[in-house]
């Protein structure tokens, strides 16, 4: 995926600065079908990257979409 987005970015003339991190314990939430547990973690995780630095986020999981959304609508200030 990361080969890809690379690929994909170089085909538009675009340089990326990327840092994949992995948040521990939230695939064993959505496994388990616990997913309001799971966003609640993807979301705290979001929160504290975003209060940390000032870097564009990106989501590579559909499932952390809500997560991200609720973060988004949180911390817009448009």
């Amino acid at each position: 995926t990361v080969e890809r987005l690379k690929h994909h970015a170089n085909n538009h003339q675009k340089s990326l600065d990327l840092e994949v991190i992995v948040i521990n314990s939230t695939f064993e939430l959505i496994m388990q079908g616990l997913k309001e547990e799971y966003d609640q973690e993807i979301a705290k995780f979001l929160n504290q990257i975003i209060k940390d630095t000032k870097k564009v986020i990106s989501v590579a999981q559909l499932s952390m979409v809500d997560a991200s959304q609720q973060v988004e609508y949180k911390t817009s200030k448009t």
